[in-house]
């Protein structure tokens, strides 16, 4: 998550007074507020807030027009580190609550219940020139129209010791708005609608100039090569060239599938030694969880040493992929392991009573980041009581002091298994089995602890992606089980999410004293992640049954989601309220976008059937981003495989 306070700009062009504003307190709730009664894990977290917390809801807008009153929305997801800060900070301490209740309607929402909600407030706050990331904390005006934002803001004003200027805390930040709301509410209005406009507006000009490049092998050849050109040589990983490659690293899925990709059909030594850095690199460090196998969220600097520990299953869909992938062309041993890790850690953390997998694990135990993957050296010696596997652990996991976070040790590949055989003075099997048996050890030793919160609701987009990644390594590893796991969740995720009227539905979960239901009408991720995922069962085993349910799923996607004019296909169904903001998600970051993995899958599909009107709406996504593709490749990985899949045979 990247946090920034609201900028100063922002309140000035609203006139913001912080100076005298004049408010008064009232009575927080003494009882669980209505989040207790949602299905939501995230949303139920803050039930006993004091603040008065609505849903996304209709009624709540409802309420702030007869009030006459500004609204307060704070978006975030249950494994995020910084959205459970502020609501320790912030939504549970009383004069906050105070002063919100009194003041502003105050909604939250589970971004990945509602993707098409955050994605149009995200857009919002970045045309407000401040970065994106979660929570995102918005200001709206009872039509719902954004004013201003930011993302987390500590309860009270900092002091930069080094500059001595001040940053707003979020007490300030909301007397400030309540001032300019209770001052002047017609400039308020206007900036509200001046920025809606602008947000259209940005939307617009993405797709200028689109007719006039050519859709053509070259296209993602070139997106390619500008991949490739961002990649970290020491490291791997993607990164800014310009900035030395500092700074946090995300693992990005999506653009280490396709050229992986792009690898299989057009060989390149250049690109296949980035991308085995890259995977060697990320494999070896801290953001690969070395005890229990999967992926954590990203790293915190350039090495992957010291990740940001939530794990998120999209994440570990999308890189079980994208090894099978380069797994194919280039064979690794390391790699082998490491996706059998990652699938043993779905069965064991993600894995649902009924099938599918739940959605993310928190990156907090008990209050403390991490506290679930790291160690102190007591923990070590109550796991490894013997000496000569204590021993072995520090040489082989890098547990000698300096990979920490807050004095908590974390487990890296600290030795490649030649070096490590030659420490041992073992042959290389010997000391890879030893090494087993010590990581088992502290694989039960830690399983006896608090567990992180995990966020049980299954999602359709993400098992997709679950389903496609389990299918294509199974295939890779020539291991049926891993297919045979994808074919269960692909049964689960159509039985319970998918009507027999055609519709398909984004949340299975149980509300508090009910059964599980499907809920909220599926997004276009969670069509086009699906349809992958179908389809990829298709083209991995050949059983005919899949390419019917992908094609079903796909005549779905294209009713409830092709616009009544423009190019690309919808985030929200057709036939929803609408936003503020009708987006067509293209950008492809840690999570695949909905119009560029519809693109791709479509294509395939065209190919699959001979249908040519799944062609023709594959071509129409890419049209949509086509200058995108040619002047932001990185962002576009997807859409550009749907180039590769759209002009040539392959």
């Amino acid at each position: 998550m990247t946090h920034h306070p609201i900028t100063g700009k922002i309140f000035t062009a609203l006139g913001l007074c912080l100076a005298g504003a004049v408010f008064s307190f009232a009575q927080a709730p003494a009882k669980p507020n209505r989040l207790a009664l949602e299905s939501s894990p995230y949303l139920r977290l803050h039930a006993d807030n004091p603040v008065d917390w609505w849903p996304w809801s209709p009624e709540a807008f409802q309420k702030a027009k007869k009030e006459g009153k500004l609204v307060f929305l704070s978006i975030g997801y249950s494994s995020c580190h910084w959205c459970h800060v502020m609501e320790r900070e912030s939504f549970r301490d009383s004069t906050v609550a105070e002063f919100l209740n009194r003041h502003f309607i105050c909604i939250k929402v589970d971004r990945e219940e509602r993707p098409d909600v955050d994605q149009a407030y995200m857009i919002a706050l970045e045309t407000l020139g401040v970065s994106g990331g979660w929570p995102l904390s918005m200001f709206l005006n009872p039509d719902a129209k954004p004013i201003a934002g930011g993302t987390y803001w500590p309860k009270d004003d900092k002091i930069n010791d080094k500059t001595e200027s001040k940053r707003p805390g979020f007490l300030t930040i909301l007397k400030g708005m309540q001032n300019a709301w209770e001052k002047d509410q017609t400039s308020v209005q206007q900036a509200a609608d001046a920025l809606a406009r602008r947000a259209s507006l940005a939307l617009l000009t993405s797709e200028l100039g689109n007719a006039l490049v050519n859709i053509d092998k070259k296209l993602a050849d070139s997106g390619a090569k500008a991949l490739e050109a961002q990649i970290d040589p020491e490291h791997g990983g993607f990164g800014n060239p310009s900035r030395a490659f500092k700074g946090p690293k995300f693992p990005l899925a999506p653009r280490l599938l396709f050229l992986a990709r792009v690898e299989q059909l057009d060989p390149s030594p250049s690109r296949a030694t980035a991308l085995t850095v890259t995977f060697d690199h990320l494999l070896q460090g801290g953001t690969f969880d070395q005890i229990g196998g999967g992926f954590h969220r990203y790293s915190t600097e350039r090495t992957w040493t010291v990740p940001h520990f939530e794990k998120m299953l999209y994440d570990q869909a999308m890189l079980l992929e994208a090894m099978a992938a380069h797994n194919k062309t280039h064979p690794s041993p390391a790699t082998d392991r490491a996706m059998r890790r990652t699938v043993e850690s779905l069965q064991r953390e993600f894995l649902l009573p009924g099938g599918g997998f739940a959605s993310s694990l928190a990156a907090d135990t008990d209050g403390t980041e991490g506290k679930s993957y790291t160690w102190t050296e007591q923990e070590l010696d109550l796991a490894l009581p013997e000496n000569a596997d204590r021993g072995l652990a520090k040489v082989a996991f890098g547990f000698s002091g300096r990979n920490q976070l807050d004095g908590r040790l974390i487990a890296t590949e600290a030795l490649p298994l030649a070096k490590l055989a030659e420490t041992t003075k073992l042959p290389q099997a010997e000391a890879l089995d030893r090494l087993e048996k010590v990581r088992t050890k502290l694989l039960l030793s830690r399983e006896r602890r608090n567990k992180p919160e995990r966020d049980t609701k299954l999602l359709a987009g993400w098992n997709g992606l679950a389903i496609a990644g389990l299918a294509r390594a199974g295939q890779q590893q020539n291991d049926p089980a891993w297919i045979k796991l994808a074919a269960n969740t692909a049964d689960a995720v159509m039985n319970h999410l998918f009507t027999p009227t055609g519709r398909l539905y984004r949340v299975y979960d149980a509300a508090p004293q009910k059964g599980p239901q499907a809920r909220l009408p599926a997004c276009l991720d969670d069509y086009a992640s699906l349809l992958h995922g179908l389809l990829t069962l298709h083209e991995v085993t050949a059983e005919p049954r899949w390419k019917e349910q992908a094609t079903r799923l796909a005549d779905a996607m294209l009713k409830w989601h092709k616009p009544e004019r423009g190019k690309g296909l919808l985030t929200t169904a057709n036939d929803q309220p609408k936003l503020f903001l009708q987006t067509r998600d293209s950008y492809d970051g840690s999570q695949p976008s909905g119009n560029g993995l519809a693109a791709w899958a479509l294509a395939r599909l065209a190919k699959a059937t001979g249908n040519p009107a799944f062609k023709n709406q594959a071509m129409d996504c890419v049209s949509m981003v086509s200058g995108n593709l040619q002047n932001d490749p990185e962002s576009h990985a997807l859409s550009l495989l749907a180039v590769n899949d759209l002009v040539t045979d392959k």
